[in-house]
């Protein structure tokens, strides 16, 4: 079975950089397609999806995303179409199990109570005990839906698994879930940042995230592309110039507006530049 990597490579020419990422984004694009006519075919799990988007249309739009992130992190991470495949249906169903929520608990714009959210919490285990019947979904896909909530120091629900007692694809779409939860409005929070979730995401590795898919994460996900205008801690205005592979909060950047005019056209590399952060994107020049 092909396994689907982008390594990318800071020694590489530009064209050759730019031919690599076609590469890589044409094979998501390949194994998406061939995973796509499968979950079609699979009436059950389409029968589910459309329950989900009876219920909420927020989660299903969820569902969706967490679903095309974690697939982007799968081929990162070479797993084996079949582990995909999994992966897929596992990511698109996670949330089946708050079609059996109450939906004033679910939406609730205020605070909820302890007991409200030990309702909430058990979405994960009626999920799991909702897909038993169904023999076209397999047990590493019903596994995610009940381990999606586990943390690897062992404080996530239901069980408070830790380490490898967690499924390696239920570790991905924990990541997954909760990026795209941070990055989309909701009745209680308005939206974080890419940049902002992506720090939670890097500041949770090893703990509630598994480092190495922290990673991954970080190899696919860039807050900063090149061209973005970027404000920095000094009140400097940049140009994002290069993200750098597992560091893309730390791009190579050029100053477009400063205080200090001898500072206007520099080079300023944060991989080397320690005292300076990213404060987030800018519109204002």
């Amino acid at each position: 079975m092909q396994k689907y990597v982008y390594d990318i490579n800071p020694s590489k020419s530009s064209n050759d950089a730019l031919k690599e990422r076609e590469s890589y984004f044409s094979s998501i694009k390949e194994v998406a397609e061939e995973l796509l006519d499968d979950i079609l075919g699979r009436k059950n799990i389409m029968i589910n999806l459309v329950d989900i988007k009876s219920m909420d249309n927020y989660t299903y739009q969820h569902c969706v995303n967490v679903s095309v992130l974690a697939l982007v992190l799968g081929v990162q991470l070479q797993l084996r179409k079949s582990e995909l495949l999994d992966l897929c249906i596992g990511s698109l169903l996670h949330d089946i199990g708050k079609v059996l929520i109450p939906k004033e608990i679910l939406n609730k714009s205020g605070i909820l109570t302890s007991e409200e959210f030990e309702t909430i919490k058990a979405h994960s285990d009626k999920g799991y005990d909702y897909l038993k019947g169904s023999l076209e979904i397999s047990p590493q896909s019903r596994v995610i839906v009940l381990q999606h909530h586990e943390k690897v120091n062992g404080t996530g629900y239901p069980e408070g698994r830790n380490g490898d007692r967690i499924t390696k694809l239920s570790k991905i779409v924990a990541l997954a879930d909760v990026y795209d939860a941070l990055t989309s409005d909701r009745p209680y929070r308005r939206a974080m940042s890419p940049n902002e979730a992506l720090e939670y995401i890097f500041a949770s590795g090893g703990t509630h995230f598994d480092y190495e898919i922290v990673k991954a994460f970080a190899s696919v996900v860039i807050p900063y592309p090149e061209g973005t205008l970027v404000e920095l801690s000094s009140g400097d205005i940049g140009v994002v110039e290069e993200v750098y592979p597992h560091y893309p909060l730390r791009p190579r950047l050029k100053i477009i507006k400063s205080s200090i005019k001898t500072k206007v056209g520099t080079l300023v590399d944060l991989i080397t530049e320690l005292d300076l952060v990213i404060n987030g994107v800018t519109y204002n020049i």
